[in-house]
């Protein structure tokens, strides 16, 4: 049945269609409230070695093994170098011009495209002449390897005379651009490199014009992929007596395409698995630094191609199942940069690989899988992946907001604490008014969050006034300060309902005022103003759901929901983060649901504990849970677990965390 955003209405109240009491009964026993009671899920139990993680030069080896992915910079494919090693020794075993032309046309995808004209005039040569031997085409294209570098340069010349009569560019440009295309166009003979360079360098090098970049890349590399083209079919048999002609060729082309590891950030480790990437030869070479590439005007293509690649070679098992997680960790990393012109999407993989990436993030918290373990933070009941799945599919299915609204209520025990404010308000809306549409729906969520901010702004421009009043401060402080405060009223205050608070603005904003000050009293104004900032954020944000999750539901009240849901999933926690120097062991993990693991970041347990103190309470009853898993799979290996753990949380609490550490399992 298809589902009208547009004009879609509530069914009255009496004809709510409600679950019946056998479908609430299996709900309650999903809610996971008794182990005992999940006999079904335990039986599923897959048992993961504790030491999971392959190392890194296994994992690097894994990806330089890689053929057919597209360098995130050029577009281009590369090849390891076995699969470049075969293809030499096929070029290295043609006996005729046929089987020399079939080595390039069965492999063509690694060859750069700038050899393309070279495959091309080797087919014809294969076509016209085909009693020609080997060496004498590959002469003949030789000698044409010089013509062809003099067309492309008067094919450029044409290009760039045609941006001479643009009138986009001033006096000045037309006349370096005039003065590059005429030398250009009156080549008879290829100029030597330093000459070329120097007129390059007086022309397009010193355009005013906002073009200047991409003309130069375009004029010059296709100028310069000539020459490249020219310079692999160069061959001195005295300094390569171990391969043939035909076969040093094919080497030198495939070198360029042949590949490399670079890094994401150069100020981090490559150990780091997500700061590994795989460019060809050619790009790195040429550039040190991946900000030339999220700067490219082809950056999200070429970066989502190579994601696609990547999650191909998954879905195909060639990257090996240990190293699956480095897709999401690769994106993750990729949108950390915060580029304009760059946004990586999770959601372009497929679902077989998102289970398969999955199965292997399953492995840093074996518990992952089951159903109805407490957040060791909140207390919330987490779901686990094949749950979310199950529950997703549950709300797209969903006739009408009325059977929506039943999907949740028989759920909402596995709703975080800061979104359940949400329902309720979605659960008055309904009652007060049966009729209420979609869009009201939506208006008035985004109204009451907005009232929320105008609300927690008001109060914090309040609290900090009433901290400078009973201090000593300077003028120049107090006009930081007012300065904030000013800026708060004028840009986060009264928002538009249907604009989404910016969070990112606001605490650069605290950063470059109260962050800046030199005061005693800096952490604490810092802290009144971002203080629950998060939580607030987050319910605004929810309720301003993106376009795709609101194309994959059909609904924008579905949307809300699933990203509501979304936050409850199970994740594992490191309580000393790895970063801070944490071990990747099981008695340093705990299972948080995704919002207090989002929520939490790289925050010590002494910090967290201390802003959320219901920990103390919360994670004494995740422990237990687990304990009675432990218990029931007999996962022998596992049973100092919980111990281990709990002494783990009260060692970094330091004073913030009192919890039992006997949870009725013994060796």
């Amino acid at each position: 049945m298809s589902f009208n955003i547009e004009k879609m209405k509530i069914q009255p109240l009496i004809n709510f269609k409600f679950y019946t009491p056998q479908q609430i009964q299996e709900k309650k026993q999903y809610c996971g409230q008794n182990v005992s009671d999940n006999t079904s899920i335990l039986k599923t139990f897959i048992h993961y070695p504790i030491n999971f993680s392959g190392t890194n030069t296994d994992f690097q080896n894994h990806l330089l093994a890689l053929d057919g992915i597209h360098c995130p910079c050029c577009g281009e494919e590369t090849l390891s170098a076995q699969k470049a090693s075969e293809i030499i020794k096929a070029a290295a075993k043609a006996k005729t011009i046929q089987q020399y032309s079939k080595v390039f046309n069965d492999n063509s995808e690694y060859f750069h495209s700038k050899f393309h004209p070279f495959i091309r005039s080797l087919n014809r040569l294969n076509e016209n002449c085909p009693e020609k031997s080997i060496s004498d085409a590959i002469k003949i294209l030789r000698n044409g390897s010089s013509k062809l570098i003099l067309n492309t340069m008067h094919d450029q010349a044409n290009y760039l005379k045609k941006l001479d009569e643009s009138p986009e560019f001033s006096k000045s440009d037309k006349e370096k651009i005039k003065l590059f295309a005429d030398y250009l166009s009156a080549r008879d003979r290829l100029p030597k490199k330093d000459e070329y360079n120097e007129i390059l360098g007086k022309t397009l090098c010193q355009l005013e014009s906002d073009k200047r970049k991409d003309i130069l890349i375009k004029v010059n590399n296709r100028i310069i992929s000539a020459y490249n083209c020219r310079g692999a079919l160069s061959y001195n048999p005295e300094l390569n007596k171990d391969l043939p002609e035909r076969a040093y060729i094919v080497k030198t082309m495939l070198s360029y395409s042949q590949s490399n590891l670079a890094k994401l950030y150069n100020n981090k480790p490559d150990n780091l698995r997500f700061n590994n990437i795989i460019l060809c030869k050619e790009c790195h070479n040429r550039y040190k630094t991946f900000n030339y590439i999220i700067n490219s005007p082809q950056a999200e293509e070429n970066i989502n191609h190579y994601v696609e690649d990547i999650a191909n070679a998954i879905n195909n098992n060639r990257l090996g199942t240990e190293h699956n997680k480095y897709l999401y960790d690769f994106i993750s990393a990729v949108n950390s940069f915060n580029a304009p012109n760059l946004n990586i999407k999770r959601n372009v993989v497929s679902g077989i690989v998102q289970s398969k990436i999955f199965s292997e993030r399953k492995r840093d918290y074996m518990f992952e899988q089951y159903s109805g373990v407490p957040c060791a933070s909140c207390g919330t009941i987490t779901i686990n992946h094949d749950e979310k799945m199950a529950l997703y599919n549950e709300i797209k299915n969903c006739e009408n907001t009325y059977e929506l609204y039943n999907l949740v209520r028989l759920n909402k025990h596995h709703i975080v604490p800061k979104y359940k404010k949400i329902f309720a308000r979605f659960e008055k809306l309904l009652n007060e008014n049966p009729n209420i549409t979609e869009d009201e729906i939506m208006k008035q969520l985004q109204i009451d969050c907005k009232k929320d901010i105008n609300k927690y702004m008001n109060n914090i421009c309040t609290k900090i006034e009433h901290v400078v009043e009973s201090g000593d401060y300077s003028f120049v402080e107090k006009a930081v300060i007012n300065d904030f405060i000013y800026s708060v009223k004028e840009n986060f205050i009264n928002v538009p309902y249907n604009k989404e608070f910016r969070y990112d603005d606001f605490s650069k904003l605290t950063d470059s005022t109260l962050g800046k000050l030199h005061h005693p009293d800096k952490v604490k104004l810092v802290s009144i103003a971002k203080d629950k900032l998060k939580e607030i954020y987050m319910q605004d944000y929810i309720v301003h759901p993106p376009d795709a999750i609101v194309n994959t539901t059909g609904s924008k009240v579905k949307a809300i929901f699933q990203n509501i849901f979304k936050m409850s999933i199970i994740t594992a926690d490191h309580m000393n983060a790895l970063d801070l120097g944490g071990a990747n062991e099981y008695y340093n993990k705990i299972g948080l649901c995704k919002d207090c693991n989002h929520e939490k970041g790289r925050s010590t347990m002494k910090y967290w504990a201390q802003k959320h103190p219901e920990i103390n309470r919360n994670l004494p009853k995740h422990l237990k849970y687990i304990s009675e898993i432990i218990k029931r799979e007999k996962i022998k290996e596992m049973y100092n677990y919980p111990e281990q753990a709990a002494k783990q949380a009260i060692h970094l609490g330091k004073g913030k965390i009192h919890i039992q550490t006997d949870y009725g399992l013994k060796d």
